[in-house]
């Protein structure tokens, strides 16, 4: 059986900078490189948080990271079931939009309490973004959409319900396959386009 499939090599400024949370009752792996002088700025800068989408992981926005990491803490989590983040438990309603989104704000609080946020989510991660936004108010100073979804139709809820019925080995092909086109496959099309090949490698996950 296949427990874990790397289909692209972690560098060590992800690995280095990441580690596993406890959040009842979720484990996940969580990306946060704070910027070394965010602590004497007299205004903290906001965090900027990566929420990535269905299958994806913290791997896709590795080169914005990197670039936003010059002037702001930034952080990244790969939500549950995605990336190196176990699936604990299969109950649908821990996987729902509003569910994700508490569990992303949880992490923030735990992380960086009380700090002001810019949120950045790609396809599901969109949808997360914008329900987690409506909550923090006025501590979310802005909200970057790529790739949104106006909405989720009843058929899609049925192939997410369905994913979520799968064995890890079994999801992780579905994984494999997306990916028979190198860094050229549908969702880093979808992300990147096709003027940014160096980005298009990295967001090969």
């Amino acid at each position: 059986m296949i427990q874990n499939v790397t289909f692209l090599a972690e560098s060590a400024y992800i690995q280095n900078l990441s580690s596993f949370m406890d959040v009842d009752p979720y484990r996940v792996r969580v990306f946060y490189a704070p910027h070394s002088l965010v602590s004497i700025l007299p205004k903290p800068l906001p965090l900027i948080v990566f929420i990535h989408g269905l299958g994806a992981q913290i791997n896709q926005f590795e080169p914005l990271l990197n670039y936003f990491g010059q002037v702001a803490d930034v952080m990244a989590i790969d939500l549950p079931g995605c990336g190196e983040s176990p699936l604990t438990d299969r109950r649908w309603e821990l996987y729902t939009t509003d569910a994700l989104a508490t569990l992303v704000l949880r992490v923030i609080e735990e992380k960086c309490p009380k700090r002001k946020v810019i949120l950045v989510g790609h396809s599901l991660g969109a949808l997360i973004a914008g329900t987690l936004a409506l909550r923090l108010r006025e501590r979310c100073v802005a909200t970057v959409l790529l790739c949104p979804k106006a909405g989720i139709s009843q058929e899609e809820r049925k192939v997410i319900r369905f994913i979520t019925r799968l064995p890890e080995f079994a999801f992780n092909l579905l994984r494999k396959r997306d990916r028979v086109y190198g860094p050229h496959y549908t969702s880093t099309d979808r992300l990147w386009g096709d003027k940014i090949p160096e980005c298009k490698q990295n967001g090969w996950s």
